[in-house]
């Protein structure tokens, strides 16, 4: 659910959102991974760092997708992956796949690592 953290609804529509999403995750018994899209040039943010603490609690594997990747500087990629890997080291070990949708660069690797995953 890319952008969770900015949608402009109201509360109660947040909230209804949030009860559908813990039902969707807690009974979706075919469900066998989320992959949780971080924005590559920031951060973690709060939300991504609740969403984390989350899915572990509900032990629901995730791996981390760091999106837009044509968007940082190639000098300076690997200084915020070290940035986010360090930020979510608190919280427990991960696997990261830095992508771009825009020009495809990495998301062979994610679909490698997805057909991995799936056999």
């Amino acid at each position: 659910m890319p952008g969770y953290g900015f949608a402009s609804v109201s509360k109660e529509e947040k909230k209804k959102w949030a009860e559908l999403l813990e039902d969707y995750f807690i009974n979706r018994y075919s469900l066998q991974m989320v992959f949780l899209l971080i924005d590559h040039r920031h951060e973690p943010q709060k939300k991504d760092i609740e969403m984390i603490q989350w899915l572990k609690e509900l032990e629901i594997p995730f791996m981390i997708v760091l999106t837009k990747l044509d968007k940082v500087k190639k000098s300076e990629r690997q200084k915020k992956l070290n940035l986010i890997r360090t930020e979510l080291a608190k919280y427990g070990e991960y696997l990261y796949f830095p992508v771009s949708s825009k020009n495809g660069e990495g998301i062979g690797t994610l679909k490698n690592e997805i057909n991995k995953f799936l056999k």
